[in-house]
């Protein structure tokens, strides 16, 4: 019953609807930074988890490159 009840939660569960409810970032490096930093504010977030490859498909030096990229522009580099 249990598995049931989560594969109906699941269900349809896809890019829209993260983006419709606001549970995921997407973008250019500097827009979705600032959307983050804007959320954690919101959220008084001490800390951000970010995920750069959330399907498991990307080649790990674009993964690389994209958390450079954001990494720039969010102004987290050492």
């Amino acid at each position: 019953a249990r598995a049931e009840r989560l594969a109906e939660q699941l269900d349809g569960f896809g890019y829209d609807l993260l983006v419709e409810r606001e549970m995921a970032v997407f973008g250019a490096p500097a827009e979705a930074a600032c959307r983050i930093h804007r959320l954690a504010a919101q959220l008084s977030a001490g800390r951000v988890i970010c995920w750069f490859d959330p399907g498991g498909l990307l080649a790990h030096d674009d993964i690389v490159s994209s958390m450079t990229s954001f990494a720039d522009a969010a102004g987290c580099r050492p």
